[in-house]
């Protein structure tokens, strides 16, 4: 029996085609699990996961449940989710919330885009002034994982009061568009804690509400601007700061002994007495006094200003202004 030896040029293509058949398989392997991860399906239902009917429940009418299933998986449900809370118009302040299913541990939320729409009706992406998602009444960060089971993700955003916004989010790697809209107001609504300055004008309305406190930035001036009324909740409160005085509302002291005559600062206020000017300046000859005190604003209509903060003693600077134009001022 005679044996032959294969030489190394007969090997060389079978070795070839064996790595070209590995890197065949791998790159499959590569597509198979990319399609198991993105290619989803995504439908609207007529119940949401917890029983509720759309048919008669004017929110969900408008907004419809959507459901993710896994196509490549048989079908697995991997997010059930429908809009329980949306603020359909708002100014500044805009929320919405969405009761979750999360089939299995994983992302709630991949990503979040804003769209404004335009005057030629066609949206444009743009960022809004902030945004912040909860889940379950604990802050959520995009990208974070949690473990399967239901959760109320609540969309907490800030935007200028005239822009109409599209919040777009991205779960189980589809993007939910057209779900809901935060349609813009010419209207002025400030419910949370708030620093201002400079002009805040051409609003139909102006409305400080839900125990809100608005704070005149330091060192500068805020003038409010509405066609129709000013409106200041009785819980609320705007607070002037005197200009470089830290403390809110009160002046600052005057100079020590022999030093240059500074008289304090007179702090703005609402609706009330002005902030208490500060103390004398302490010279020997008693030529500083101390500050005055800011004077309080008035409640004017017809477009009349509405002006705080006078000016310190002993040449001290007086407190922010505050001015308010408005048809009707209610407070």
């Amino acid at each position: 029996m005679v044996k032959t030896k294969k030489t190394i040029a007969q090997e060389r293509p079978n070795k070839l085609l064996l790595v070209g058949l590995i890197v065949c398989m791998g790159l499959f392997l590569v597509n198979f699990v990319s399609a198991l991860q993105f290619d989803n399906v995504k439908n609207q239902k007529d119940i949401t996961f917890d029983g509720k009917h759309v048919q008669g429940n004017q929110l969900l009418e408008k907004y419809k449940p959507i459901e993710i299933k896994n196509a490549f998986g048989f079908g697995k449900t991997e997010f059930e989710g429908y809009i329980s809370q949306h603020d359909e118009t708002c100014g500044i302040d805009c929320s919405s919330t969405i009761e979750v299913k999360l089939g299995e541990d994983g992302v709630l939320i991949d990503d979040i885009i804003f769209k404004t729409l335009q005057e030629d009706e066609s949206w444009i992406e743009q960022d809004v002034r902030s945004y912040q998602f909860y889940a379950n009444g604990e802050k959520y960060n995009i990208g974070e994982e949690v473990k399967a089971g239901i959760y109320t993700i609540r969309l907490e955003a800030e935007k200028r009061p005239s822009r109409t916004v599209d919040w777009i989010i991205k779960t189980n790697g589809e993007w939910l568009n057209n779900w809901a809209v935060w349609n813009g107001t010419n209207d002025l609504i400030i419910s949370s804690n708030q620093e201002l300055c400079g002009n805040q004008i051409g609003y139909d309305n102006i409305i400080i509400n839900n125990s809100a406190t608005v704070t005149v930035c330091t060192g500068g001036d805020i003038t409010f601007m509405a066609y129709g009324n000013f409106t200041l909740d009785s819980s609320s409160t705007i607070y002037g700061k005197g200009k470089g005085v830290e403390t809110t509302g009160n002046g600052a002291n005057g100079g020590t002994s022999g030093t240059t005559c500074a008289g304090g600062y007179g702090g703005a206020s609402h609706n009330s007495s002005g902030g208490n000017g500060g103390g004398s300046s302490g010279t020997s000859d008693g030529s500083c006094g101390g500050g005055g005190s800011g004077a309080t604003y008035d409640t004017t209509d017809n477009l009349s200003s509405a002006l705080s903060g006078s000016q310190g003693g002993g040449g001290g600077k007086g407190g922010a202004y505050l001015i308010i134009k408005a048809g009707t001022i209610r407070h």
